[in-house]
């Protein structure tokens, strides 16, 4: 009922975009699905909430969004493509049409990220921040609803609603506090025009806390409180919230929101290298098991032609034995391809578990064979068994092995995290220096 009711839905604005869908709103605007009709490619458009198109100052703002993202440059920042009106005079930007969910959406649903996943996100984002900040951008607002992550794996930018640009005439008055109390830097509370490339920096760091604990820095309550408390300590350490987070990873995030912006990285692009390098140094102390899959069905190949064979259907054995090697070629093959940062902990440990299910499964089956076999003794039940059973211990073993070695991220009975990549019995300390 709301699309037919929506003015918006069918007008073609600028004789170019057709309106064809809402996708959301936020603060300043509804956000609608479009296509161009020329080229009959899909857009969004992003239009000014009408209760603020009396106002110059959101008009302003509005407007220097689109001047902002126009400056930019960047596979990780929203593109915006043309600037129109609406039938009834709103202004409107046409963005490019991301598929996914903004980072709030993401961890409510799933979770915290994981390290590599988070850090990846990281180094996307903060070469991104880099291009934003060549251009002489400094965004100002970096929150986990204005980080949107694709289904292609992309992390990008949003709104710049409220950036600040270099060698523009300020928007923003003296004194003026902009921006999202709990995801402010200290110095951005203090001021707007106090601000440098830095505040971005203390942001993404707080975006990470978010998606690594699932729970902004600070309480969100009223902005008033959360202001003062920002002010006048720093946020619980991520480990607090989530004791499962790595001391490497923590000590990362706390520096990037240290309280004094001098000792936080020096530069987006510092930020960046440092995450990946982080990231590889992870993903370096994990076992890799590319072959594994390989290995579990060249075992129930070999499991499959001996039952084959017992049963004295040695052609349905053959059929079996070349389906298993198939199946463990795709599986390896898939392996390969994954992205390092999407092989969860989860992943590995569900597909050997798979696999040790279905090695289970043929041990049990042969020994069925076998005691169908007993009266009768016959050697070629006892071989057959014997050649299963063998083959399935194997690749049980090594599955086992496998699962044991991939670090636990479980804590303990003494409630301390089992060892893994890059722990140490001590966090790190959290710079308690004011602005």
């Amino acid at each position: 009922m709301d699309v037919i009711l929506d003015p918006m839905i069918a007008q073609q604005l600028a004789g170019t975009y057709r309106v064809d869908a809402p996708l959301g709103r936020g603060g300043m605007g509804k956000l609608y699905k479009a296509t161009h009709m020329r080229l009959e490619s899909k857009v969004a458009i992003k239009v000014l909430h009408e209760r603020l198109s009396r106002h110059e100052l959101a008009i302003d703002r509005f407007q220097r969004e689109a001047e902002a993202l126009a400056r930019i440059t960047s596979p990780y920042v929203c593109r915006v493509l043309d600037s129109v009106q609406s039938e009834e005079g709103l202004p409107c930007l046409v963005l490019e049409l991301l598929d996914g969910e903004d980072m709030s959406d993401r961890v409510v649903k799933k979770g915290p990220l994981s390290a590599e996943e988070l850090l990846e996100v990281c180094a996307q984002l903060a070469e991104g921040l880099a291009a934003v900040h060549a251009a002489g951008i400094i965004h100002r607002d970096l929150k986990p609803s204005n980080v949107f992550l694709s289904k292609d794996g992309r992390a990008r930018v949003l709104d710049f609603g409220v950036a600040h640009v270099e060698g523009e005439s300020t928007l923003t008055k003296d004194g003026t506090v902009v921006g999202t109390p709990a995801y402010m830097a200290p110095e951005q509370v203090l001021g707007a025009r106090q601000v440098d490339l830095r505040a971005d920096l203390y942001g993404l760091g707080a975006v990470l806390y978010f998606a690594a604990t699932g729970t902004a820095p600070y309480d969100e309550n009223s902005a008033t409180k959360v202001l003062a408390e920002v002010l006048k300590s720093p946020p619980p350490p991520p480990s607090e919230r989530n004791p499962e987070i790595l001391p490497a990873l923590e000590s990362f995030i706390m520096r990037a929101m240290s309280r004094d912006p001098r000792a936080r990285f020096d530069s987006a692009t510092e930020m960046g290298e440092a995450a990946r390098k982080l990231r590889d140094e992870i993903v370096g102390q994990r076992p890799h098991a590319e072959l594994s899959p390989l290995k579990a069905g060249a075992a129930l190949g070999v499991s499959a032609l001996t039952i084959g064979t017992a049963l004295s259907v040695p052609f349905a054995g053959w059929i079996g034995a070349a389906a298993s090697a198939a199946v463990g070629l795709l599986l390896a093959r898939l392996w390969q391809k994954t992205p390092e940062r999407q092989r969860g902990d989860r992943f590995r440990r569900d597909a050997f578990g798979l696999g040790r299910a279905a090695l289970t499964f043929l041990m049990v089956y042969g020994a069925i064979t076998l005691l169908r076999d007993a009266s009768v003794l016959q050697a070629e039940s006892h071989q057959t068994l014997g050649i299963a059973t063998f083959a399935a211990l194997i690749a049980f073993a090594h599955a086992r092995y496998i699962s044991r070695t991939i670090p636990s991220t479980k804590p303990s009975e003494s409630g301390r995290k089992t060892s893994s990549p890059l722990t140490s019995s001590t966090r790190p300390a959290i710079h308690e220096t004011r602005a």
